[in-house]
């Protein structure tokens, strides 16, 4: 009887397997196939990103600039990235998490920025 391979034992994890662990080490970030995901989606080479500024313009995590004669038309952030986006949320809200004592740093910055803020509808 063949034995059952093991939870993602792709030869990509094997190959990255530096980059995993080091993706891992991000609070909220917790299991393999996220950081997979996160890797098969900007890559491991960051060469190509000048800084890190770039990667997340690239990805749309930051807020547009559309300005016309020297009026605002909107900040909000970008329609790109709809499948990292929701993806780094999730981890957002998993690292915050105020029942999770893994990371009470990333808790109380979280909870020091939220005062004042409108709740997430």
């Amino acid at each position: 009887m063949q034995e059952a391979p093991r939870k993602f034992d792709f030869p990509a994890c094997r190959t990255y397997k530096r980059q995993i662990d080091l993706i891992m080490t991000v609070p909220g970030i917790c299991d393999r196939m996220t950081t997979i995901r996160i890797i098969l989606k900007i890559g491991v080479d960051m060469k190509r990103f000048e800084s890190s500024m770039h990667l997340c313009s690239w990805e749309g995590l930051t807020p547009q600039n559309n300005e016309s004669d020297g009026k605002k038309k909107t900040t909000q952030i970008g329609k790109a990235g709809q499948y990292l986006k929701p993806l780094l949320i999730e981890c957002s809200i998993r690292a915050v998490n105020p029942r999770s004592q893994k990371h009470p740093e990333v808790s109380a910055k979280y909870r020091s920025c939220k005062k004042g803020v409108e709740p997430k509808k």
